[in-house]
C-alpha cells in the first residue's frame, strides 16, 4: 500500500508541475505580443489590428490564469444537546483544493465529523480523498470521456469500519447539456465576436472573422506554431465554459479499486435471556472490487445546485458471495455488495459563500460477521444500514 501511495503521489507532483510548463507557453506568447511598440511606423489600420489582437491575448491569459489556481472551498457545521447527566456536541467540518486545467483535473478533499462527550473527543466520520481526471479531448467533443485514478482512506463508527483504504481507477462517461446559466451565455457571446487567427503557408498571419479572412501585420513574427497554440487555447476555453456553466451533466462511472479494510463490530446478542453488547475485532481484509455509479448534477441558475449520485460496490464476480462458516459447520451466504445514495444542494449568497444539505445513506450487505462461540452459535452481524444529514455553511477561497 505504501509503495502504491508513492507512486500516485509522485505522479500527481509530476502532474502539477505540469501545470506550469504549458501556463509558461502562453505566457511567453503574451509576453511577446503585448511588448509591440506601436510608435514604429505602423499605419492607424495595423495599429487598431494589432490592439484587437491584444485584447484577445489580454482575455486569454487572464481566463488561463484564473483556472490554472488553485482553487479551495471550506464547510462546518455542529449541533448539541445537554441533559443533567452529560452534554453532547457533533462538530462536523472538511476542505477541498482542486486545481483545473483542461484536459485534467487534481482534487484533494478531508472530510471529518467528531463527537465532543463529557469532555471526550471521538471521532465518528472521516474521508480523505485525492483523485486525478483526464478528459480525452480527441473523442466526441472532448468532454464525452474521462479517465481518474484515485486513493481514499476513511473511517465510519457508525459502520465498524475502523480504517479503509481504496485504491483504483476507471472511466467517466459525460453528457453536457448544450444550455448555459446567464454568466456562461454571456462568456460564449463574448468569445464568439473574438476573431480566429492563422498562418498561410508563407507565415503571415491571418484574421478570420464571420468566414471573412485577411492577412494582417505581424510585428513580432508569431511563428505557426504559436499562432496554433493561441487558436487551441481558444478551443480549450470553450470545453471549458461548458464544465463550467452547463445546467445539465448526466454521468457514469466504472471503475476497479483494490480494498483494505479494517473493522471493529458491535451487536446485542441474547445470552441467558439477557441482551448483552458483544465487540468483536476482525483481521484486515483486502481484495478487487468494482463500482457503477450513475450521477446527475443540475444547475439551474449559477447561484443553486442539486447533485445526485447513488452506486453500487461489488466483488469480482469469481468472488461474488461471501461465505462466513461457525466451527460446527453452520453457514451464512451472502452477495457482497455495498449500496450508497448522496444527495445534495446548495444555495450560494454570494460567489464565495453558501449553504449545503447534504443526505448520506449506506448500506452493506455483507459486512464482517462472526458466529460466537455460545449456545446456539448466535451470528455477531455488523450493522448494515447509516443515514446522515448535514446542513452546513460552505466557503470558498
Amino acid at each position: 500500500m505504501y509503495n502504491s501511495t508513492t507512486k500516485i503521489t509522485v505522479f500527481l507532483c509530476l502532474f502539477i508541475c505540469s501545470f506550469h510548463s504549458l501556463n509558461g507557453q502562453i505566457e511567453t506568447i503574451a509576453d511577446k505580443v503585448l511588448s509591440v511598440d506601436l510608435n514604429q511606423s505602423l499605419s492607424e489600420k495595423d495599429i487598431a489590428e494589432v490592439e484587437e489582437f491584444w485584447k484577445l491575448i489580454r482575455f486569454l491569459r487572464t481566463e488561463e490564469r484564473k483556472e490554472n489556481g488553485m482553487q479551495g472551498s471550506g464547510m462546518f457545521g455542529f449541533y448539541g444537546t445537554q441533559t443533567d447527566f452529560t452534554d453532547i456536541f457533533t462538530v462536523n467540518g472538511g476542505t477541498n483544493f482542486s486545481k483545473e486545467y483542461y484536459p485534467v483535473d487534481l482534487d484533494f478533499s478531508v472530510y471529518f465529523e467528531t463527537i465532543f462527550r463529557s469532555n471526550q473527543f471521538q471521532e465518528n466520520v472521516s474521508n480523505i480523498d485525492i483523485s486525478f481526471d483526464y478528459s480525452h479531448p480527441n473523442i466526441g467533443d472532448g468532454l464525452v470521456l474521462e479517465s481518474f485514478v484515485f486513493l481514499n482512506r476513511s473511517n465510519n463508527a457508525f459502520l465498524g469500519i475502523d480504517q479503509r483504504y481504496e485504491i483504483g481507477g476507471g472511466f467517466i462517461f459525460n453528457k453536457w447539456i448544450d444550455s448555459y446559466s446567464e454568466p456562461g451565455l454571456a462568456a460564449f457571446e463574448e468569445l464568439d465576436r473574438s476573431p480566429i487567427y492563422k498562418t498561410d503557408e508563407e507565415g503571415n498571419l491571418i484574421k478570420c472573422y464571420q468566414d471573412a479572412c485577411a492577412r494582417i501585420n505581424n510585428p513580432k513574427k508569431l511563428t505557426k506554431d504559436e499562432v496554433e497554440l493561441i487558436e487551441e487555447s481558444m478551443g480549450r476555453y470553450r470545453k471549458v465554459l461548458k464544465k463550467r456553466h452547463s445546467k445539465l451533466r448526466l454521468s457514469l462511472i466504472t471503475g476497479l479499486y483494490y480494498e483494505l479494510d479494517k473493522s471493529t463490530m458491535s451487536d446485542s446478542i441474547v445470552i441467558d435471556g439477557v441482551k448483552t453488547l458483544v465487540t468483536e475485532s476482525f483481521d484486515a481484509t483486502h481484495e478487487m472490487k468494482m463500482e457503477f455509479r450513475p450521477g446527475i448534477h443540475f444547475r439551474p441558475t449559477h447561484m443553486f445546485s442539486v447533485k445526485l449520485s447513488p452506486f453500487i460496490k461489488t466483488a469480482m464476480p469469481w468472488n461474488w458471495t461471501d461465505i462466513v462458516r461457525s466451527p460446527t459447520g453452520q453457514e451464512d451466504e451472502r452477495v457482497d455488495y455495498i449500496i450508497n445514495l448522496v444527495a445534495r444542494m446548495q444555495a450560494n449568497f454570494s460567489q464565495n459563500m453558501a449553504l449545503s444539505l447534504r443526505y448520506g445513506f449506506n448500506y452493506e450487505n455483507s459486512p464482517q460477521r462472526r458466529f460466537l462461540g455460545l449456545p446456539g452459535a448466535p451470528l455477531l452481524l455488523g450493522q448494515q444500514r447509516h443515514h446522515s444529514f448535514i446542513m452546513s455553511f460552505n466557503f470558498g477561497f
